[in-house]
């Protein structure tokens, strides 16, 4: 019997290795190294902390610091808006005194019969966001030169009273409200040719005397220069240079015109 288990064992025990070899274990594997965020742009690299970009923005010259002006004062116009017929002047433009008549400026008014028309909504709001005094009783055409005046489109300055005498003289109708250059246009644009021509004789014999524009009918030459207007009317050429002319020619006549030479020659002598 043990002959039998003697000889089990020799076939079927397990035997060891002869030469046995010892097994490690697996290492185990590295930590994951940190996930590195991807920089697209400045803001990412100033945003980290640790960015050698801070070393580097340290290194960099500080700029020059500028020059501190001494604070400059600033006028500024204010302008307080008033309800209608509760106005007053104010601001820059109080000096104009539209609707308060002062000297001569009671001749401004024209008496004639004609149609009078009140002023717009519109007009009556343009007034007052200009700051302009608006007197009762105005007209359309009376609102229409205020603003005018006031938007520069016609002269601050009021016409004198011999433009104004002028103007009455020759039936030229008028706002009592319209600026120097204003009512000069209202002449030039509202007479016939012949006192157009006659005028325009009167403005050159100033211009070679160096005088301005006054009342040209209560000169003592006025006489000569309804003559000149009749040589004016018989030569077709001087018409059309006539009829060419505009109002700042008035003030200041153009030498190089046909009309300016014509009347020149004959008012070179001063006058009749």
């Amino acid at each position: 019997m043990e002959v039998i288990v003697g000889l089990f064992d020799k076939l079927f025990k397990k035997r060891p290795d002869p030469d046995p070899v010892k097994k490690e274990k697996p290492a185990a594997a590295p930590p994951p190294a940190p996930e590195v965020k991807k920089r697209t742009s400045w803001i990412d690299e100033l945003a980290d902390p640790d960015s050698p970009v801070h070393e580097k923005l340290k290194k960099l010259p500080e700029p020059p610091k500028e020059k501190t002006e001494p604070a400059q004062r600033i006028e500024v116009a204010v302008t307080v808006r008033h309800e209608y017929k509760k106005a007053e002047p104010i601001g820059e433009l109080s000096h104009l005194e539209f609707g308060k008549p002062a000297g001569a400026l009671g001749c401004f008014l024209n008496y004639e019969p004609r149609v009078l028309s009140e002023p717009t909504e519109r007009q009556l709001a343009y007034l007052k966001d200009l700051g302009v005094f608006i007197p009762d009783g105005i007209t359309k055409d009376d609102a229409s030169c205020m603003i005018s005046r006031a938007t520069g489109e016609d002269d601050l300055e009021s016409p004198g009273p011999e433009l104004v005498a002028l103007a009455v003289g020759l039936g030229v109708r008028f706002s009592a409200f319209i600026g120097a250059a204003g009512l000069l246009r209202q002449i030039v644009g509202q007479t016939g040719e012949r006192d157009r021509a006659a005028l325009f004789g009167y403005a050159v014999r100033q211009s070679l005397q160096g005088s301005g524009l006054g009342n040209m009918l209560e000169d003592p030459a006025v006489g000569s220069f309804y003559d000149f207007a009749d040589q004016v009317a018989a030569d077709p050429a001087l018409l059309r240079s006539l009829n060419g002319r505009e109002p700042v020619d008035y003030i200041h006549p153009h030498k190089g015109t046909a009309i300016y030479k014509a009347a020149a020659v004959l008012f070179s002598g001063g006058g009749a």
